[in-house]
């Protein structure tokens, strides 16, 4: 039996970089405990029981630090405090001094982008950090709750000496209170808002040995997660209050009252998260059976699996509506605000749940063949079935666009000999793997192996056939010239008529590739292990991946750049923007390791470095490509590439043993550290403004202007004002891409030391109390987050630190915790 309990405390911390009023108070409570035994005791039991329940009470602080609108001397419309010149969005002649005139304030739509523009002051938000004028001056320091609790219930019994099994049941619950960027009503457009996340699985396993040469293990295992989720501004009718019509759907008010996602380029966007209120049931049914036979020099495992996956959801990407304001109208995107003039916007309506399904069937075999005492080999083949991939809808409520069909109508899935899912399904998942392991000499051995991986992407109901009209109700307008006929203002909202026969003409649709592949990686790897003495080890390994066919939307009706209208300019003229899911993106991965070890009674440690490359055009599930015409342009430096990586742990009991009194002081101490460096996460440049001219809320990436290099700055020249050369990036001209490469520049590293020192103390014969102080991130290095790089306000400024409520890349924390074993 154990019992343990841990406590954090914002009194023992330091504050993050960014604090610069009081600490934000933070509290964490871990506790729990441990029991188990045989159910009935006796001189020869057979069935055992193990119980434990943890619990987390939290209470963070957490430090964000946003854009919000600042006026000049002369209020509402002054716009002489940022740098970004204000003209007119007709003549493209500067505004004096940087005002809108009060004849563009008294229309209709810029009330209605004053009324929202107010909801700052009303809400008591305006600038609160000294030194700054229109970037970063704003600090907000909210409370974020988890409350959490969990427990596992496990039963063992051997029916004989030939067959056992086990029963297993694990719940875990958490309520959490996640707050936005900005205070309600504002938000922040992030994933907010109060959510509930009970969890449930359980798993049956039975073992039965044949013979000392056969055994076979079948499980059934079954996990069940429902997730809720609210958003803020849910029954305060704020799109009524401030004039933006076709949010709120009368008779849905629970699921359609909220803030619209108000995306302003420049500043901190504003709006009840895109996905919220949502709902998300989800249950797994996996059943598998695993034999394995040892006959002379070979051991062999061959099983079979099913996996049934149910997703039952109510979620779209646009539950509000989201609009963009880019400034493409008037140079800045608070002053298109001002003006009600967005540049797209999109809204998506779902009325009820939708159930999705999906069923994987895996078959493989394995030969463990020990050629002799130096050499082993393994030979294997899996092979993967993922029907309904990406998803089958219980009602057949999909939609799928097929230009070789019609390139005015979709068709539902599972008639006129669409799919089900929609693609016309992948048999060959065949995936051979080979590896071998070859001892050199006593100490020395040598592996290598090659594989291949098939994997089926969870795409999110959101990017499917689902989202497509007449299965929801899903509308999109683009604003290409200011104030041309049929201009949606600000004041126009999303209001339109909604269609339940078919894809209306102008609607955005979703589609996937009726010939799309299952994704898959080949995965090589060969190493070199030498032992030292006999504790110590020291292996360099290379290893290398390559990913196939990987999955991402590609907008296959992207208009081409220009100023006529948009429909002229798209392949399929009858719609809008089509995100089609396409299987054709790759990736590459190559990395050299080198590890050391030591393990002996008192002291061991494990240091390892990687350097490393990944290439990709794009590291999401799935992604979407800036350029969806030239999709080898956004081939670059994946999300995740971090080319060199340093951890190192130390494990040192301290040797002292001591007599008599003295001796519960000295001995029974332990002194533990991690130390981590490595490189930082790459990034883009984006554009500020976007004067392609084909909507659809793309961005391009900036034109480099720079006379070399690719705009970074030395580490003796980079600062939390300009992490890299802001001037060596600008805007891209009328109509065109930037030139700037996905991925060039690189975001500040992680230099971080975690140490603790544990105390075990003998109570009596067979129990013990340990004592913890740990102390993370002891020196306090700060560890900085990525820049703003989108050209504007801001730009190139580093505003946050850490990653608080993952409790990663913090500020100094420290933790005591007390454990008893009895």
């Amino acid at each position: 039996m154990a019992k343990r309990k841990f406590l954090r405390y914002s009194v023992l911390d330091a504050k993050n970089y960014f604090d610069s009023g009081g600490k934000p108070p933070f509290r964490m409570n871990s506790f729990g405990g441990t029991f188990g035994g045989p159910v009935f005791p006796g001189k020869n039991p057979h069935t055992f029981f193990f119980v434990d329940y943890a619990g987390q009470r939290t209470s963070q602080g957490l430090t964000y630090v946003d854009s919000i609108p600042v006026w000049g001397p002369q209020g509402v419309g002054d716009f002489s405090l940022y740098s970004q010149v204000v003209h007119d969005p007709v003549s493209k002649v500067a505004f004096p001094g940087n005002v809108v005139p009060a004849s563009y304030l008294t229309s209709t739509q810029s009330q209605v982008g004053q009324n929202v523009i107010a909801l700052f002051a009303n809400s008591g938000v305006k600038p609160n950090i000294a030194g700054t004028t229109t970037a970063n001056n704003y600090l907000y320091n909210p409370q974020r709750i988890d409350n959490g609790n969990a427990f596992d219930v496990k039963v063992d019994h051997q029916f004989t000496e030939n067959d056992s099994a086990f029963l297993r049941y694990s719940y875990a619950h958490d309520d959490i209170f996640q707050p936005g960027l900005l205070p309600k009503p504002l938000v922040g457009a992030i994933v907010s808002g109060p959510a509930q996340q009970p969890a449930h699985q359980a798993v049956l396993s039975e073992t039965h040995v044949f013979s000392p040469a056969l055994l076979n293990t079948a499980r059934f295992g079954w996990s069940r997660i429902f997730i809720t989720a609210q958003d803020f501004d849910g029954g305060l009718k704020l799109p009524t209050q401030l004039g933006i019509p076709g949010v709120i759907v009368p008779g849905d008010e629970a699921h359609t009252d909220g803030l619209p996602v108000l995306s302003i380029s420049g500043a901190t966007a504003i709006g009840d998260p895109v996905n919220s209120p949502t709902q998300i049931g989800t249950n797994n049914y996996q059943v598998n059976d695993n034999v394995t036979i040892v006959h002379g020099k070979h051991s062999i495992d061959a099983g079979a699996e099913v996996v049934r996956l149910q997703y039952n959801m109510y979620q779209t990407l646009a539950e509000h509506g989201v609009m963009t304001f880019t400034g493409n109208f008037s140079g800045l995107g608070l002053a298109d605000l001002l003006l009600g003039a967005p540049t797209s916007g999109t809204y998506q309506y779902q009325q009820g749940t939708r159930g999705f399904r999906q069923l994987d069937l895996s078959f493989y075999g394995q030969d463990s063949y020990k050629v002799n005492d130096r050499l082993t080999l393994a030979l294997g083949v899996r092979y993967d079935n993922f029907f309904g991939w990406p998803w089958t809808e219980v009602n057949n409520r999909e939609y799928q666009f097929d230009p070789t069909r019609s390139t005015t109508a979709v068709f539902q899935v599972g008639s006129k000999g669409v799919p089900r899912s929609g693609v016309n399904g992948n048999n060959l998942g065949f995936a051979p793997r080979v590896g071998f392991s070859y001892k050199v000499a006593s100490k020395s051995v040598v592996h290598g192996g090659f594989g291949i991986y098939y994997e089926a992407p969870q795409v999110s109901n959101s990017y499917t056939l689902e989202a497509n009209a007449p299965a929801i109700d899903y509308w999109a307008f683009n604003n290409p010239v200011y104030g041309a006929t049929g201009f949606n203002w600000v004041s126009n909202g999303f209001a339109h008529t909604r269609s339940t026969t078919g894809a209306p003409e102008g609607a955005p649709l979703y589609a996937i590739d009726p010939n799309a592949r299952i994704p898959y990686s080949e995965q090589w790897h060969a190493s070199v292990q030498q032992e030292i003495g006999d504790s110590n080890r020291i292996t360099i390994a290379y290893i290398g991946n390559v990913g196939v066919h990987l999955d991402g939307l590609l907008d296959i009706n992207q208009a081409t750049p220009g100023t006529t209208a948009i429909s002229t300019r798209r392949p399929y003229p009858y719609f809008s923007q089509i995100w089609q899911l396409q299987t054709s993106l790759v990736s590459n991965y190559n990395g050299l390791q080198v590890t050391a070890e030591r393990r002996t009674k008192n002291l061991s440690y494990q240091f390892s470095y990687t350097y490393s490359h990944a290439l990709d055009e794009n590291s999401n599930n799935p992604g979407t490509i800036v350029n969806s015409y030239n999709k080898q342009d956004d081939y670059g430096n994946s999300d995740q590439d971090i080319p060199s990586r340093f951890v190192g742990s130390v494990n040192y009991s301290l040797p002292f043993k001591g007599s008599g009194f003295i001796r519960p002081l000295v001995q029974g101490w332990q002194l533990n550290a991690i130390a981590t460096y490595s490189d930082g996460i790459p990034f883009s440049v984006l554009s500020g403004s976007n004067s392609l001219g084909v909507a659809d809320g793309i961005v391009p990436r900036a034109q480099f202007v720079g006379a070399s290099g690719n705009g970074s700055l030395s580490s003796g020249q980079r600062t939390l004002k300009q992490w890299f050369n802001t001037t060596a990036f600008a805007n891209p001209g009328a109509q065109l891409w930037g030139n700037s490469g996905r991925n060039i520049l690189q975001g500040p590293g992680t230099k971080n030391v975690d140490f603790s020192v544990f105390k075990t103390v003998p109570l009596h014969e067979g129990s013990s109390l340990q004592l913890r102080s740990e102390f993370f991130n002891l020196f306090n290095t700060p560890q900085f987050n990525n820049p703003n790089a989108t050209v504007g306000p801001g730009f190139g400024t580093v505003s946050s630190a850490g990653s608080p409520t993952t409790l990663q890349r913090v500020s100094r924390e420290i933790q005591l915790a007390a454990k008893i074993v009895f």
